[in-house]
């Protein structure tokens, strides 16, 4: 059974996050830029600098351990806070948010509800029970799901709906009501999914054609249709597979008598 997913979304205050991959809180900032003096290029400090600093006896022990300090932290290569005694700054980034994890204190950075860093594939991996060719479309919908969210839900429709196929099912047609899935391949799923299928535009008469992208399509529609196909292979796939081998390794003497109560 696949937990659930709580995909990072610009529009939360708690996600899983995209460092730790913990389910929290995460604290919101926005972002203020102050002009670098006569436009000097920032400092990423080297090997080098660091040496000169070490070296440095003109420099007090505590300021020459607040630069190592620094420098320790800019070799991490991660975003980080670090408070400064300095005049107003001279403009708001806007569109620009950083975003910090109560567990981990990792930051995370967001332009126009993107997440830019860390860098990762969105959402859960696929359910390992989803057959391979699905599976495959599924990483590819994540890959591609932060510069292209619209290909990546048309991607993932595709997916829900030759879900059925291998299970022995006719496939599902995109004008198709999700109330009447019995012989598809998905009449068990829950009344919810059903409705969700046809929210999102997978089935009913507001479905999209296979293949159509969606103009008002976002990265939240995206993460929701990955968490939906997830969803469905859990109930229709994991799901039963878990009872069938529970059932398996029962002794044949409880076998024997569930099957005569069952008749």
């Amino acid at each position: 059974m696949c937990p659930k997913s709580n995909p990072p979304s610009i529009h939360a205050q708690a996600f899983d996050c995209p460092h730790c991959h913990v389910y929290t809180t995460q604290t919101w900032f926005d972002v203020f830029i102050h002009k670098r003096e006569d436009n000097e290029p920032p400092v990423i400090p080297d090997k080098a600098a660091r040496d000169r600093i070490k070296k440095d006896q003109k420099l007090p022990q505590d300021v020459k351990g607040r630069y190592l300090e620094w420098f320790d932290q800019m070799d991490t290569g991660l975003v980080f806070f670090n408070k400064r005694k300095s005049d107003y700054p001279d403009f708001s980034a806007d569109n620009i948010h950083l975003s910090q994890c109560y567990h981990c204190q990792e930051i995370s950075v967001w332009v126009h509800g993107n997440l830019l860093f860390p860098y990762q594939k969105t959402g859960d991996d696929p359910n390992p029970d989803l057959p391979t060719e699905i599976r495959q479309e599924f990483d590819e919908a994540r890959a591609i799901l932060r510069e292209s969210p619209r290909a990546a839900a048309a991607l993932l429709r595709g997916c829900i709906r030759g879900l059925s196929l291998p299970l022995g099912g006719k496939g599902i047609d995109s004008g198709q009501d999700a109330a009447g899935l019995e012989g598809k391949g998905l009449e068990g799923l829950a009344p919810r999914l059903r409705e969700a299928l046809d929210s999102l535009r997978v089935t009913g008469q507001n479905a999209l054609p296979p293949g159509l992208i969606d103009p008002d399509d976002n990265r939240d529609t995206a993460v929701q249709l990955l968490v939906l196909l997830n969803t469905i292979a859990d109930q229709i796939i994991s799901h039963p597979r878990q009872v069938e081998a529970i059932y398996e390794q029962l002794p044949k003497s409880q076998k024997s008598s569930s099957k005569k109560k069952s008749g």
